[in-house]
């Protein structure tokens, strides 16, 4: 019972103790990890804005190298004689010398370990030849798409040729082409190192563990080369969150394969790079992951000993009120000996529980007495009113049986009315024998066709009985009388309305439940006696004894099976105006020899 005094008390106890501390096991880590949360995307902001800061200068500065080589009187000078075909071979190792020194001129000055070379279409370039540029991926990228900052690629140029190793740089791209003439004939590109910005890039890391920083363009690729754990359909992802946010700087939330991401990202500015900062919350934010887990355990065990305290401090008081709970519901069901031996003893308890105890043990010998005085009146007067229903049928069934013998005497049919003075003796002897009110299903039956062999004398060929007897149902006992009165008025109404009465008769046994049907092909009933016949609970006879009119047989034979079985009794009536009627009766849990409890006490009496 929930809102017992045990459970009250546990109750109490934990919410003044366990509920505080486990609030604030939750409580705190949150509130721990929006301060951190708010930290660290201010932190990551500021590196992130850094390195923004730091990249454009760059771009800047490979911007205007590129220009000032564009614009360069030795450029136009050096891109007129390679180009021409009058130009001599000397000439063109001649402008070809100087436009070295002055690109060597400008990376001397510049510094941030930049390289220039620019190239014809050709693959021809100032420090040396890499095959037509159409079969260059970067500059199909930059001829087809326009994308004037290549992804990270292998350097060719006579610059790095002169280190050890193949290097890996990002470059910015400027069209070759002549001011007079405004045609194209290549491109200048300016490089930097892809190790150079990674370096930079080491610095923008908001956790401590698998975190990584890379950046991409609007393809998902990234630009610095190399692999990135997070899968390209997560890249997607990110990049459709980013164009959803509209903005250039943000956070986004995101779980993959259950665990979670933190995005921090930023839009460079330059060109369609976007840098890219994610690290797993577990990274973030476990050592507030773990408080956690451990104030939640230590909640979880505080949660025991409070129960297991609640319980201890209780249970002297609790347990006698249980038990004394426990030996009122008996006595609510009327187990007032089994209630009695649950009941603790009072000398345990020297306070107001034990009176309490006292008090209802007496209260428990006082009730039991008056129940059973009561119960014995009751037997008595249940008795007296079965023997008055009894009473009530068989004046009716005898004047009945008289009618037909006074009809076949007047007729001088002198064998029938023999016949039926045999029949009427037999039945007289069965009705007199007052050993028992039980009977078994069999002798019922004999009863039956006695009674409608006198009913057949009367009627001649204009009434058929059919009597389906279940053997299983032949030794199975019910109270004297319980057919008659039902088949005697399927006769009666069904001889009224019909050329040919027929009333068939079924008994069967269904598990321990009997079942008795008699069906008729009469009139049927009005439908307001049949809501009448349906809706009547003959729980008791008060009523059933002054009924009078249509149905008087089947009311009585309802009230004297409700008296006899109780809850064990239902009935079920059909009937069709026209077509006739189906009383159908259940006994449940039937056994044979079986009496019901006011034939036990006639025996007794």
């Amino acid at each position: 019972m929930f809102f017992s005094i045990r459970n009250r008390l546990i109750f109490i106890f934990t919410a003044l103790i366990t509920v505080p501390f486990i609030i604030l096991s939750i409580l705190v880590p949150e509130y721990f990890i929006t301060v951190m949360k708010k930290e660290i995307t201010a932190s990551s902001k500021q590196s992130m804005d850094q390195y923004s800061l730091y990249l454009r200068t760059l771009a800047s500065q490979a911007e205007d190298i590129g220009k000032q080589v564009l614009v360069s009187e030795t450029t136009q000078t050096w891109l007129d004689i390679v180009t021409s075909k009058n130009a001599s071979k000397q000439e063109k190792i001649v402008a070809t010398n100087n436009i070295q020194g002055h690109v060597n001129q400008l990376m001397v000055n510049n510094g941030n370990n930049m390289s220039i070379t620019l190239y014809l279409e050709d693959g021809s370039g100032i420090w040396k030849d890499v095959g037509p540029l159409k079969e260059k991926e970067w500059y199909q990228e930059f001829t087809d798409e326009n994308k004037v900052w290549t992804n990270s690629h292998p350097d060719e140029s006579r610059y790095s040729s002169q280190r050890v190793g193949s290097e890996m740089v990002n470059s910015y791209l400027l069209p070759l082409y002549d001011f007079y003439s405004l045609e194209s004939y290549g491109v200048i590109k300016v490089n930097f190192p892809t190790s150079f910005l990674e370096q930079s890039l080491d610095k923008v890391k908001p956790g401590k563990g698998n975190e990584q920083t890379y950046i991409i363009n609007d393809e998902g690729e990234n630009m610095l080369g190399g692999p990135i754990s997070t899968s390209n359909e997560n890249i997607e992802t990110i990049i459709e969150k980013m164009k959803d946010t509209s903005k250039d700087t943000g956070l986004i939330q995101l779980n993959f394969n259950g665990e979670g991401h933190y995005i921090f990202y930023e839009n460079l500015g330059i060109g369609n790079m976007t840098l890219i900062s994610e690290v797993m919350t577990d990274d973030l934010f476990g050592e507030v992951y773990t408080l956690r887990r451990n104030m939640l355990i230590l909640s979880s065990v505080l949660f025991v000993l409070t129960i297991i305290a609640s319980f201890s401090i209780s249970s002297r008081i609790v347990t006698p009120l249980e038990q004394l709970t426990n030996a009122m519901r008996l006595v609510e069901k009327g187990r007032f000996k089994e209630a009695k031996c649950i009941i603790p003893n009072q000398s345990d308890y020297n306070h107001e529980v034990g009176f309490v105890i006292h008090v209802f043990n007496n209260t428990i010998d006082k009730l039991n007495h008056f129940i059973q005085k009561h119960y014995e009146a009751n037997l008595l007067r249940k008795n007296a009113e079965y023997k008055a229903l009894l009473l009530q049928i068989n004046p009716h069934f005898l004047n009945n049986t008289l009618e037909v013998i006074s009809s076949l005497a007047a007729q001088g049919r002198t064998e029938d009315v023999t016949k039926v003075s045999i029949y009427l003796s037999r039945m007289m002897a069965y009705s007199l024998n007052t050993k028992s009110n039980l009977v078994t299903i069999n002798e019922e039956l004999s009863y039956i066709k006695k009674y409608t062999s006198i009913m057949k004398l009367r009627y001649d060929n204009d009434l058929e009985v059919l009597i389906d007897e279940n053997l299983n149902t032949s030794h199975v006992k019910i109270i004297k009388f319980t057919l008659q009165p039902l088949v005697e008025n399927a006769i009666k109404y069904s001889m009224e309305s019909a050329e040919k009465a027929k009333v068939i008769i079924t008994t069967v046994l269904v598990g321990q439940c009997l079942e008795i049907h008699i069906e008729d092909n009469g009139p049927g009933m009005e439908q307001s006696l049949l809501e009448e016949l349906r809706s009547h609970k003959p729980s008791t006879s008060e009523g059933l004894l002054s009924n009078s009119g249509n149905k008087i047989g089947l009311r009585n034979v309802l009230g004297r099976l409700s008296i006899s079985f109780g809850e064990r009794f239902s009935y079920k009536i059909n009937s069709t105006e026209g077509e006739g009627t189906r009383i159908s009766l259940y006994i449940d849990g039937v056994e044979e020899g079986e009496e019901d409890e006011s034939s036990k006490h006639n025996d007794r009496r």
